[in-house]
């Protein structure tokens, strides 16, 4: 059960990471503002 909930943070942190690398691998292909 403790391994479970350890488990459910590390899976958030996962998604918000590649959500964010994401966002940033897009504004650096496509350079809006210079």
């Amino acid at each position: 059960m403790s391994g479970f909930a350890n488990l459910i943070p590390l899976f958030i942190f996962g998604f918000l990471v590649y959500f964010f690398f994401r966002w940033v691998a897009r504004d650096i292909q496509n350079p809006k503002r210079k």
